[in-house]
């Protein structure tokens, strides 16, 4: 109990310390990312076999979606990625004072049948198994791999929203928020129970400061599966919405998402199961959601924003 009092007796003396240092530290944790130097991200993300895909696509494919989705004042710079997703780093704002941004196409959109995947090292299950064609599920595994030009620039041009729209300044800063919520919480919660003038236990105030922390995890938890729904259902609106083809483009990427999500569930067994639904959905939280919206869900979404484009 002794070592418990005086735990808490140093934390509520350096509080304000302790919560700055934490919401500067979550801060810079997820804002690393977007706030590396290019060639430090391109090591750890950038394939290296540049000459064995045509960088005329990859360029097409850039600044197509810049075109597409209007001005975007930071410099992007397209790379082959190492993974079978889309992926970016950066922010529009500022962009005259910091690095480049960066979006990196994956090997897959380089390929149009099966005959082409023998060129590219394509792993499943952490890297551990490489990716063949012998059986079904393995088939329909690449098969899912393989998309159109429509579904590529749907993906790419989602990833240059994110980047136009600063997605990445408020997904940085929401956990450091809540910090901050956190500390007004556990340091003037516990002094409303002398609000009474009757004396307090030392028990009942560690019970206080611990479901003023419980409270904070959940609103904050809570908060980052709101944002994530508002984000990736604003991305995909505003994507789909830029024409008919993109529209038509969204849906099909979905549906690839979905049908690899399918064809892993199988070929990776029980791990597969706690990972994907039957649907292809990721297996999320009851209650919150890390990946936003259901796949099946954004698919429904994006049908009904393509009838309605002209």
């Amino acid at each position: 109990m002794n070592a418990l009092n005086k735990t808490y007796k140093a934390l509520y003396k350096y509080r304000r310390w302790t919560a700055g240092a934490l919401a500067a530290g979550l801060a810079l944790k997820n804002a690393l990312p977007h706030l590396l130097p290019v060639n430090v991200f391109m090591t750890y993300n950038a394939s290296l076999d540049l000459g064995a895909f045509p960088v005329e696509h990859l360029v097409w494919l850039i600044r197509d979606a810049v075109e597409d989705v209007g001005r975007v004042d930071a410099n992007i710079i397209p790379f082959v990625s190492t993974g079978v997703d889309v992926n970016s780093a950066g922010f529009n704002l500022l962009s005259t004072f910091k690095q480049p941004c960066v979006v990196g196409v994956p090997k897959n959109f380089f390929c149009s049948n099966f005959l082409e995947f023998e060129k590219i090292d394509v792993r499943f299950n952490n890297n551990k198994n490489r990716m063949g064609r012998q059986g079904p599920n393995e088939r329909k595994l690449l098969q899912a791999m393989i998309m159109s030009n429509s579904a590529q620039k749907f993906a790419v041009a989602s990833h240059v929203l994110f980047i136009k729209q600063n997605w990445a300044i408020l997904k940085s800063l929401i956990p450091s928020f809540f910090v901050l919520v956190g500390y007004v919480l556990c340091v003037h919660g516990p002094r409303l129970l002398f609000a009474r003038g009757k004396p307090v236990s030392l028990l009942l105030i560690y019970q206080t400061t611990i479901a003023c922390l419980l409270v904070t995890m959940f609103l904050c938890k809570a908060s980052k599966s709101t944002f994530m729904q508002w984000m990736v259902n604003s991305i995909d609106k505003e994507a789909a919405s830029l024409s008919k083809d993109h529209a038509e483009g969204g849906i099909e990427y979905l549906q690839k998402l979905r049908e690899r999500n399918m064809a892993q569930r199988t070929l990776l067994g029980k791990k597969g199961e706690k990972l994907f639904t039957a649907y292809g959905n990721h297996k999320d939280g009851l209650i919150f959601n890390r990946y936003g919206p259901p796949l099946t869900e954004r698919e429904k979404k994006l049908v009904k924003i393509r009838d309605s484009v002209a």
